[in-house]
């Protein structure tokens, strides 16, 4: 039987904080069998998209793009559909609610606030989710 879900999943990841990048990187790959790409910047994975997409979900810690300019950039290229993205907020500045709702408004899919969800589960449910919506 055919369905529209990908056969694997791929998942980039871009964020400032290297420990939390690279643990991301580790359970979405474990918990999810896919394909996850690490990336450190915005301008990195500019470089990276180059025309095309990048992955079936897009995980982006606050810290890379604190107004969602970038955000807002990406959205204009690719809808919500060809490329789901997560913000996840990064810290205690991320807290305010008028940040989630500017992060919702800039094209953000969903909104994950590592404070309220330390373990990363949630987000795991997120990106797989996104991935097969």
């Amino acid at each position: 039987m055919l369905t529209g879900r990908p056969s694997d999943i791929c998942v980039a990841v871009v964020g400032g904080d290297d420990r939390w990048t690279n643990g991301l990187v580790k359970k979405l790959a474990e918990s999810l069998g896919a394909t996850v790409v690490a990336m450190h910047s915005a301008e990195e994975l500019e470089t990276k998209i180059n025309g095309h997409l990048p992955c079936h979900v897009l995980v982006i810690g606050s810290d890379v793009d604190p107004r969602h300019r970038w955000l807002q950039s990406l959205r204009s290229r690719f809808d919500e559909r060809k490329l789901p993205i997560i913000v996840v907020a990064q810290g205690e500045a991320d807290d305010d609610d008028e940040y989630e709702v500017e992060a919702t408004r800039s094209g953000a899919n969903a909104y994950y606030d590592r404070g309220l969800h330390p373990d990363d589960g949630l987000l795991e449910k997120l990106v797989y989710g996104l991935a097969y919506e």
